[in-house]
């Protein structure tokens, strides 16, 4: 069975506050997320990874807004190795990563890329690709989203920073697919942005929301459009983590498989299912905060590790029975990634 906010909220009310149980759903709520992110850094505990399947053509994976980071990847069917940021950078490493590396591995490129895809650039190999700039159109199904404003970020065709009013951005109202029929337009997609945008640094997408919002780079000389993203409806500061794909394994599509850290989502509906899947641990955690709070950090450091504790056991309970015990962390010496078997 699955704990959602609403068995954490009965469970962990009367621990909130020392004088009984807290009227105000809105601090019990706060607590549990602030609980459950507290947590989540500390191990990969049970039901915080989930597989990530992709394929992909395009030499770069985005994670979706659920994922954080990728732990161990399988690309074409072969496990292969994640480098660090900064590993082309190492005295003995390969040095800027260019199309004739030799192996077939993923580069962690960071976080905070705010689209799925960047926006076109020329390919010489595909002389269908034209160089840019782009303009942008956003669109949901429903006609409730219609007019709500996205401000989209980024550089025009000097690199000159797009403002509006002295404000970084472009305001741009959010069209709606014809009969909410997702992918069917009637005519030319309007409104497009007014600028036209060499790259997108930073979206910021409207509250209250009712449906997912596709974002486009429109060539405005062709209008032909390029898929670019898609916010889900709690999204408002989108930012995703990306990986380059290194090498090349396959002829056509790349098959890449990931176990991936989930990330921290508050939870703000009774039903959300929790990333921590164990009551103790948040009730623990939920004491610790109070007695932080009270500056009682003695008492606060002791529920934090109980919490922890609850947490390593239930984690042994889950892999009773496994032959091995695998630690996919990485250490980076001066040649590749070296991993631990426990």
């Amino acid at each position: 069975m699955l704990i959602t906010l609403q068995d954490a909220r009965e469970h962990v009310a009367n621990f909130v506050t020392t004088g009984g149980a807290c009227p105000n759903r809105g601090i019990v709520d706060d607590r549990i997320n602030q609980a459950i992110r507290r947590l989540l850094p500390k191990a990969d505990w049970d039901k915080t990874t989930t597989l990530f399947k992709v394929q992909t053509q395009n030499g770069c994976i985005t994670l979706p807004r659920e994922c954080e980071t990728a732990r161990v990847v399988n690309i074409c069917g072969a496990p292969r190795e994640l480098f660090h940021k900064a590993y082309e950078f190492m005295e003995a490493g390969p040095g800027e990563f260019v199309s004739g590396w030799a192996g077939v591995d993923l580069k962690d490129m960071g976080d905070g890329f705010p689209t799925f895809f960047d926006i076109p650039t020329f390919d010489p190999d595909c002389l269908e690709t034209p160089e840019g700039p782009y303009k942008i159109f956003a669109v949901s199904p429903s006609a409730q989203d219609l007019g709500k404003l996205v401000i989209v970020q980024g550089p025009t065709d000097l690199w000159h920073e797009v403002r509006t009013n002295g404000v970084p951005g472009e305001p741009l109202p959010i069209a709606v697919w014809d009969q909410g029929q997702e992918g069917v337009l009637c005519d030319l997609p309007t409104p497009l942005t007014t600028n036209t945008f060499k790259s997108i640094t930073g979206i910021q997408l409207p509250a209250g929301r009712v449906d997912y919002v596709s974002l486009y780079a429109v060539d405005p000389a062709t209008n032909k459009m390029y898929f670019l993203s898609k916010y889900h409806p709690d999204e408002t500061f989108p930012g995703y983590h990306r990986y380059k794909i290194l090498g090349k394994c396959c002829e056509d599509d790349i098959c890449v498989t990931l176990r991936c850290k989930l990330r921290y989502i508050p939870a703000s509906r009774a039903d959300d299912v929790l990333l921590i899947q164990n009551l103790d641990a948040l009730k623990f955690m939920v004491i610790a905060i109070r007695e932080e709070n009270a500056r009682n950090l003695q008492e606060a450091l002791a529920y934090e590790q109980k919490a922890v504790f609850v947490l390593d056991e239930d984690l042994r309970n889950q892999e009773d029975g496994h032959t091995h015990g695998l630690d996919v962390s990485r250490v980076f010496h001066f040649g590749r990634g070296v991993g631990r078997i426990m």
